[in-house]
């Protein structure tokens, strides 16, 4: 495994949350990545991770940061959610061909949170905490966000969730739709945003089409 970078440690080991009203939210450690961001030109970036990944064991909440770090890495390697199977949707047929994974879409796509810490109140998760904790919780974590974007340079980021493409609109400069493209300036670099809302079951046949076609496009483009 690759030597850990200073940001997967600062991560790993952040407390900036804990230690302020939040702590009483946030009972599993900082999730840096589902699977390894590096080499991925297409990142996907969600709102926060779940506290199931926990408290089902497919990630460690070990005191030892090696440990932690070694159950995100190899997340992809071992069962995973729903909620990945349904963004794996957006990666199949002629995408797979364009893209060339073998066995799955995580070999070439990366996977990483805005909020980087796992929430859980009486009510339930992010969408059941207050808007107050959720705004603190983006503020104290968007710049490792912004730290991996400019580290790993993706070429295509998928803003998956209405709270995440309004972050990456704010931030970025440009007006939050769904279904839209965005090509905008990233450190320099030109890249494209694709703003994906999330449903509350499964994307229809047509928005599963229009965002292969999208990235299909894109793709296209980037790679001449």
């Amino acid at each position: 495994m690759k030597e850990m970078l200073d940001l997967e440690r600062r991560v790993h080991n952040c407390q900036k949350c804990k230690q302020t009203f939040l702590h009483e939210i946030l009972p599993y450690p900082p999730v840096y990545s589902f699977g390894d961001l590096r080499g991925k030109e297409i990142l996907v970036v969600g709102m926060n991770p779940s506290t199931k990944e926990y408290a089902d064991g497919y990630l460690s909440d070990s005191l030892d940061v090696n440990e932690r770090r070694k159950s995100q890495l190899t997340y992809f390697q071992r069962r995973k959610y729903r909620y990945f199977n349904e963004i794996e949707r957006f990666f199949g047929y002629d995408l797979k061909e364009k893209i060339n994974w073998i066995y799955s879409p995580w070999e070439k796509v990366g996977y990483s949170d805005l909020v980087k810490c796992p929430t859980k109140s009486e009510r339930g998760q992010w969408s059941k905490i207050s808007r107050r904790q959720q705004n603190e919780l983006i503020r104290n974590c968007e710049g490792y966000l912004k730290e991996q974007l400019k580290l790993y340079k993706p070429k295509i980021i998928i803003s998956y969730g209405a709270d995440v493409g309004k972050w990456f609109a704010n931030y970025l400069n440009f007006t939050y739709e769904e279904f839209e493209e965005k090509k905008v300036s990233l450190n320099t670099r030109e890249i494209f945003v694709l703003c994906i809302p999330q449903r509350q079951g499964v994307h229809s046949k047509p928005e599963v089409l229009w965002i292969k076609n999208k990235l299909l496009d894109i793709l296209s483009k980037i790679k001449g």
